[in-house]
């Protein structure tokens, strides 16, 4: 399954909002995805070479194995 999720990055680089821009279909899919980004860190965006919140569009892709 594949979840695509938008994400709302602070200037620390930590989320502040995350939601699903395209779904896998399968709700336990798109929660575990969603868990899994909230406890990323992330590389704020720049600007002037200070951080600035920005936002990221994250693709999460589950495979059997």
């Amino acid at each position: 399954g594949r979840v695509v999720l938008r994400v709302e990055v602070d200037r620390q680089g930590r989320p502040i909002r995350i939601a699903i821009a395209q779904s896998s279909g399968h709700g336990v899919l798109d929660d575990a995805a969603h868990r899994t980004i909230a406890t990323w860190t992330f590389r704020p965006a720049t600007r002037g070479g200070q951080p600035v919140a920005g936002e990221a569009v994250v693709p999460v892709v589950f495979r059997l194995n």
